[in-house]
């Protein structure tokens, strides 16, 4: 046995030192390679062919390694729009009321149409004067809201209530909130005066309320000074509950706090012409109705 393998190991070499044996071999491995690749895809070819999986189509993709295509979405169109329709929606915005009057709602709209002229794409051939159309219309906004707001600053200075002058004034600042701004000196500056005279306003309207809080509490305070001085003949003891009574009616609304030097001193004076018709106990009595916050409610410029 060990003899005849020697002799194949021998014959071997032999053969290998021959000038055609290593290209045969690579030849054979080469051959064997090919072999291998047409039998792996003749396999997955006949895998495919056998699975019952279709799409909507009737058509099963591949696999994962070989992914459908997908099919870009179609671009949306782009529309372009003509400096007649804007100009005609801007004409369609109602400039009066029923009346005659200035829209109070005509600004917010005139800006809301502005900004939506701002979205819009144009013709080559319109651009230029779109542009210029867009500026006067942002001049007349401006104009617009300047005398909105001038009207509304004088409604919320004359407002009889708080609520009146709170609306008028807060329907103010959202206008100003909509003044176009520019690059403009001007305009910058129109922006700026704008914004001070309402902060101003409010500072005037602030004050107005002051005045009439002290307006009402003077007609309190003297109406209770006037009945301490009718009476006044009549109380023959300090024992008088119905002096505390009127004194805690007149009196217990008004914060102190609030009222101008003048107001204060007639206010003071009340208090001292009532403890000065009572008993101890009972002025104990009227300082606890005028200040517990659970029985006292007492009045703020929001009233006024």
């Amino acid at each position: 046995m060990r003899h005849q393998i020697e002799a194949a190991l021998n014959s071997a070499c032999r053969k290998a030192q021959h000038p055609l044996f290593i290209p045969l071999v690579a030849n054979v491995f080469f051959l064997a390679t090919v072999a291998a690749c047409l039998y792996s895809v003749t396999d997955r070819l006949a895998v495919l062919a056998a699975s019952p999986t279709r799409d909507q189509h009737g058509v099963k993709p591949i696999d994962d390694t070989f992914p459908a295509l997908s099919v870009p979405e179609e671009t949306p169109e782009i529309v372009l729009r003509s400096l007649a329709e804007a100009k005609e929606m801007i004409t369609a915005l109602p400039r009066k009321d029923a009346e005659g009057n200035a829209s109070p709602d005509y600004p917010k709209s005139l800006s809301a149409t502005l900004a939506e002229l701002d979205q819009w794409s144009v013709g080559h051939d319109d651009i230029d004067a779109y542009q210029a159309y867009k500026l006067a219309v942002a001049e007349d906004l401006r104009s617009e809201i300047e005398a909105a707001v001038k009207r509304l600053h004088a409604s919320s200075i004359q407002g009889s209530d708080s609520a009146v002058t709170q609306s008028s004034y807060g329907e103010a600042g959202q206008l100003i909130a909509l003044f176009p701004i520019s690059d403009d000196a001007a305009v910058l500056k129109r922006a700026s005066e704008l914004s001070t005279v309402h902060s101003l306003t409010g500072a005037r309207i602030e004050a107005i309320r002051r005045q009439r809080y002290n307006l009402w509490a003077l007609g309190k305070i003297g109406s209770l000074l006037g009945w301490l001085e009718k009476k006044a003949s009549s109380w023959t003891t300090k024992d008088n509950p119905q002096v505390v009574n009127r004194a805690s009616d007149e009196l217990r609304e008004i914060d102190p706090g609030l009222l101008e030097p003048a107001a204060m001193q007639l206010y003071t004076l009340a208090i001292t012409k009532t403890s000065e018709a009572i008993s101890t106990s009972q002025q104990s009595d009227l300082a606890k109705r005028l200040t517990d916050p659970s029985t006292t409610t007492r009045r703020n410029l929001g009233d006024f």
